[in-house]
């Protein structure tokens, strides 16, 4: 499961108060950030998939 870095906005989220810096799971970001209790501050970069190139 890829973490996401967030800011939370409004409430609580995962114990954290307004204001703090948190990494949540990538399967909840979307749902959070739809209801505005956090903003997301840095989305992990998928590193470059290695594909071998077939010779004939």
């Amino acid at each position: 499961m890829v973490k996401v870095k967030v800011e939370v906005l409004k409430g609580q989220v995962d114990y954290s108060n307004v204001g703090d810096k948190l990494e949540v799971d990538s399967a909840h970001v979307e749902r959070l950030v739809n209801d505005g209790f956090v903003k997301v501050v840095e989305t992990p970069t998928k590193p470059a998939s290695k594909t071998k190139e077939k010779t004939k």
